[in-house]
C-alpha cells in the first residue's frame, strides 16, 4: 500500500550466456510470478539455440527453479520469440510458443508445474496438429479446468483453435475453424467467456484487403461454434478499425475497444480535422452487440486517439486508456470508464 519496493534488490532471473528477450509473465497464485522468454544460451547458428525457459520467482522475490530457469523446448529447430503464458490454476503455467522442428512454423504448447517439473511431452505438445501450412500469433486462455483453449492464425490468414486439457490432451479432435471467410484476418486476441469457451476478436478484410472491420466469434468448451459462421461483425463503419483489445464482461460475454478511421478528415465543431478515435462495444453471451451500431464512441477529441487497452471495472463495465495525441505537440496518455449498459 506504501507503494515501497519490496524487495531488497532487483531479482536477477537468468543471467545466462548470450541474450534472453520477448519475456512474458503470469502470476503463480501465491503472491509470486512465472516468467517465460526466449533464449539464445545455446546459440550456434540458424537452426539450433533459439529455445523457451521459465522460471518461478516468490513473493520474497527468490527464484524457485532451476538456476537461469527450466527448459521448456530446446529442439534443435527454432522456436519463434513471441511466447505466451496463462496460469493453469494450479500454481503452475501454460506456455505457447510458435516452433519450427516440423519444418513448418507450427503451434506447440507445454504446462509447468508450481516445483517447475515439466507436464506433458519433453519439448511440449503440437497443438495445430492437421493444418499444414504455417501457424502463427497463438493465444491461450484458460479452460477453467487446468486446460487451455489456444487461437492462432494461419498462413492462409484463417483463424483455427483447439483445446488442451490440463493432462496434455487435445480435446476437440482436429482444430476448429474460427474464421475462414475470404481475405485475411489479424490481430487476434481472446478471452475466457466464464463457462469453460473463449471468445474470439479480429480485424477482417472480407469487405476488401484495404478495408479492415472488427469481428468476433464464441467457442464452447466442446469445441462448437456459438455464433453466426465466421464470426459476428462487431464494427463495419466506414474506412478500417484496428488492433481489437477484449475482456470478459462477467456475464458470458465481452467488452471490445479498438481504434478507428471513421470520421478521419472530417471537421469537427471545433473547426479541427479529425483524426483516429477509439470505439468500443458489448457482445452478450449470444453474440448480439448491447451498445449502439458499430460501437460507442470512448474519444473523438481532436487528432488521433490510438492503441487502447482495457481492463474490467468488476460491475460488468470496463476502464480504456489510449495514446491521445489532442494537443497536436505530444503524445498523452487519457482514460474513460464505460459501463454496462454504455454509459460513461
Amino acid at each position: 500500500p506504501s507503494g515501497a519496493l519490496a524487495w531488497t534488490s532487483d531479482v536477477a532471473v537468468c543471467t545466462a550466456a548470450e541474450d534472453q528477450q520477448k519475456p512474458k509473465i503470469t502470476p503463480d497464485g501465491a503472491g509470486g510470478a512465472i516468467i517465460v522468454w526466449y533464449d539464445h544460451r545455446n546459440n550456434t547458428g540458424y537452426n539450433s539455440g533459439f529455445a523457451v525457459y521459465a522460471q518461478r520467482i516468490d513473493a520474497n522475490g527468490a527464484p524457485k527453479w532451476t538456476q537461469n530457469g527450466v527448459p521448456i523446448a530446446t529442439t534443435d529447430n527454432p522456436q519463434n520469440p513471441f511466447n505466451e503464458i496463462i496460469p493453469d490454476g494450479a500454481g503452475g503455467a501454460i506456455i505457447v510458443w510458435q516452433d519450427y522442428r516440423s519444418g513448418a512454423w507450427q503451434i506447440y504448447a507445454q504446462r509447468i508445474n508450481s516445483a517447475g517439473a515439466v507436464q506433458w511431452v519433453s519439448n511440449g505438445i503440437r497443438v495445430s496438429t492437421t493444418a499444414a501450412s504455417y501457424q502463427y500469433v497463438a493465444r491461450p486462455v484458460s479452460d477453467g479446468a487446468g486446460g487451455a483453449i489456444i487461437a492462432w492464425k494461419s498462413s492462409g490468414g484463417d483463424l483455427y483453435a483447439q483445446r488442451i486439457s490440463g493432462s496434455g490432451e487435445l480435446q476437440w479432435g482436429s482444430e476448429v475453424p474460427i474464421c475462414v471467410a475470404v481475405d485475411s484476418q489479424e490481430g487476434l486476441q481472446m478471452t475466457t467467456d466464464g463457462s469453460g469457451g473463449a471468445i474470439i476478436t479480429w480485424e477482417d478484410c472480407r469487405a476488401g484487403s484495404a478495408i479492415r472491420d472488427i469481428y468476433a466469434q464464441r467457442v464452447n468448451a466442446s469445441g462448437t461454434v456459438q455464433w453466426t459462421s465466421d464470426g459476428v461483425p462487431v464494427s463495419t463503419a466506414a474506412y478500417s478499425q484496428y488492433e481489437p483489445q477484449i475482456i470478459p464482461d462477467g456475464r458470458g460475454g465481452a467488452i471490445i475497444t479498438w481504434y478507428d478511421y471513421r470520421n478521419y478528415n472530417n471537421t469537427n465543431s471545433n473547426g479541427i480535422l479529425q483524426g483516429v478515435d477509439t470505439f468500443a462495444q458489448r457482445l452478450n453471451n449470444d453474440g448480439e452487440a448491447q451498445w449502439i451500431t458499430n460501437g460507442a464512441a470512448i474519444s473523438t477529441a481532436d487528432l488521433h486517439q490510438m492503441y487502447p487497452k482495457i481492463a474490467s471495472d468488476n460491475s460488468g463495465g470496463a476502464i480504456i486508456l489510449w495514446e491521445d495525441q489532442r494537443t497536436g505537440s505530444s503524445v498523452d496518455l487519457y482514460a474513460q470508464g464505460i459501463s454496462i449498459s454504455g454509459k460513461q
